[in-house]
């Protein structure tokens, strides 16, 4: 396979989805109805039904897929502020109120207030999504879209990555299940290469000063490193993070 040589995940700011038309969505509530019930006195066992809030809401948000990482893939809602809310309160029937005023605009106040803390914290606006495993291949999601009634997802072969976090230029072959060796392939320290396959791979080496032998499955980032400062080079499970969220 030829190599897509790119930079590591540590230097590159997180990739995102384009936002479009297409990725755009509404959440329509025309009735929710909130019952609330009283105990008189407290110590009594029966319920006395005191007050209906009858909520309307409409949502739009947008859904995008976020590549914080080569391997991690997150949905995220960005949710818009342009939503709209109604109330229509009223006592029940069987209550009898000495004074029938209510401040719908306290209630509606409360109610927007939770929704807009749901709607902009996790897991609502973002979660992850995990890769399909087809045993010896995967498929990782690429792309989101909203196609009304349905919420559209593609998916991709991930292919595979190593990336050199040493200083030493890494020198390395690999093979494909029906494929003779290929390369060598030269790998710069701070450089990475992708591989675009829906197979493992197999790998060599002696960059490391021994010969090196692994399998590279679909979907794995790899680095050459050492395991701990001082110890030996060789070729690890990639050290990826997610970034820090911002206030």
């Amino acid at each position: 396979p030829d190599p897509k040589t790119t930079n590591s995940d540590q230097s590159k700011k997180p990739e995102k989805q384009i936002p479009s038309e297409q990725n755009q969505f509404r959440i329509d509530m025309p009735k929710l109805l909130i019952a609330i019930a009283i105990k008189t006195p407290q110590q009594s066992t029966n319920w006395t039904p005191f007050a209906n809030l009858e909520f309307s809401l409409r949502q739009p948000a947008q859904v995008s897929v976020l590549h914080p990482n080569f391997q991690t893939r997150l949905l995220e809602v960005n949710w818009s502020n342009n939503t709209q809310i109604k109330l229509n309160a009223q006592f029940a029937p069987e209550y009898k109120p000495e004074d029938t005023t209510i401040n719908q605009k306290i209630l509606l106040n409360m109610f927007a207030s939770s929704w807009k803390n749901w709607t902009q914290s996790s897991p609502a606006s973002k979660s992850s999504i995990p890769d399909l495993d087809l045993g010896f291949t995967k498929l990782r999601v690429s792309e989101i879209n909203w196609t009304s009634p349905h919420l559209v997802i593609n998916f991709k072969s991930p292919g595979a990555k190593i990336t050199n976090s040493s200083k030493t230029p890494l020198s390395y072959e690999l093979q494909g299940p029906y494929s003779d060796w290929g390369g060598p392939y030269s790998l710069a320290p701070g450089a990475a290469h992708e591989f675009d396959v829906a197979y493992p791979l197999l790998y060599r080496s002696s960059s490391s000063g021994t010969d090196e032998l692994f399998t590279l499955p679909v979907g794995s980032h790899s680095e050459f490193r050492a395991k701990n400062p001082g110890e030996p080079l060789g070729l690890r499970q990639a050290r990826e993070t997610l970034p820090q969220k911002t206030k």
